[in-house]
């Protein structure tokens, strides 16, 4: 400044602008900026102190969506089967969560991997498909559209969404796209108490973002049956009593059936004359699923001369 050399802030220029980001960038873009000193001179009209001009970047990244998958619950939950337990039959809902960030995500591909070719987990239906209301893409959300495209003997399964435009620029607002659909665990050899661990993964054009697992564990029903004869020995005309106790262990076993043909000889018909039934049924634990099993189970079907044979007449569990 007329000659004198200014060494504190007042030599300083600082240029502040601001600008908006078109809602066509893509998640993960890098967009850089670059400004630039061209000239500047002693005096005005004087000579350029530059020989070559000075120039400065600075660069933003585009946010890029993030999820999560969940196990929303398991359809059968007793004392003896937890949330996170299934047994073969039981329907599993989960649900997968996308946070989007502002702009476009093009070609959002949403997919699961339920079980290998080996078995585990299978799609059954989807819940639903919804987004929050700045979330836009050609179809809108539904169950119908994007339908789910089910491969593998229905092991893999595909959500296909296309460009997805999130119109929002409320930063503290959060967006997202929800989906939900049932699963069932197969009725494959497994040994219990198996885990079974599947996987979600989000992509888009360029970019796959790391799976997400939620793992189950596989448990079965496991039933004992004892069968006994009192007395050990016996004659003719002694009164005998069979008995036989069936026992589980703290899984639910469903649709039991017993069927007990008693002896016979040939020309003899039923060794047994004129049987008596009768059932006794310890309480259920509490917390545990079971039914309070009756006589009304149960027949003895037959006659003294053709022999008798117990049946159930309505399964239990």
């Amino acid at each position: 400044s007329q000659g004198t050399v200014i060494t504190d802030w007042r030599n300083i220029a600082i240029f502040i602008f601001d600008a908006t980001l078109n809602n066509t960038v893509r998640p993960s873009q890098t967009l850089t900026n670059s400004a630039g000193l061209l000239n500047y001179a002693s005096v005005e009209g004087g000579p350029d102190f530059l020989s070559t001009s000075l120039t400065d970047t600075a660069s933003v990244v585009i946010s890029a969506p993030v999820f999560s998958k969940q196990l929303v619950n398991t359809e059968i939950v007793t004392g003896g089967n937890s949330s996170t337990q299934v047994v073969a039959g039981e329907l599993l809902t989960y649900t997968i969560v996308i946070t989007l960030p502002e702009g476009t995500i093009p070609n959002l591909l949403v997919s699961d991997t339920l079980g290998s070719s080996s078995g585990a987990l299978a799609y059954v239906d989807c819940v639903s498909v919804t987004a929050s209301p700045d979330v836009t893409r050609t179809g809108g959300f539904d169950c119908s559209n994007p339908t789910a495209t089910v491969t593998n003997n229905g092991r893999n399964v595909l959500w296909s969404f296309g460009d997805v435009l999130n119109s929002n620029t409320v930063n503290a607002s959060t967006e997202r796209i929800t989906v939900t659909y049932r699963a069932v665990m197969l009725n494959v050899a497994s040994p219990s108490s198996t885990q079974r661990r599947n996987s979600a993964v989000v992509s888009w054009t360029g970019t796959t973002l790391p799976a997400q697992q939620v793992t189950v564990t596989r448990i079965d029903p496991a039933i004992s049956m004892r069968k006994s004869l009192a007395p050990s020995t016996m004659d003719a005309g002694d009164r005998v009593t069979y008995t036989i106790v069936l026992s589980d262990n703290v899984v639910a076993a469903y649709d039991a059936l017993i069927t007990d043909p008693l002896p016979v000889a040939a020309g003899i018909g039923s060794l047994l004359q004129n049987p008596v039934l009768s059932v006794t049924d310890n309480a259920p634990t509490a917390g545990f699923t079971s039914t309070q099993v009756s006589l009304a189970h149960f027949s003895l079907n037959g006659t003294n001369a053709t022999g008798y044979t117990l049946v159930t007449n309505t399964p239990f569990t």
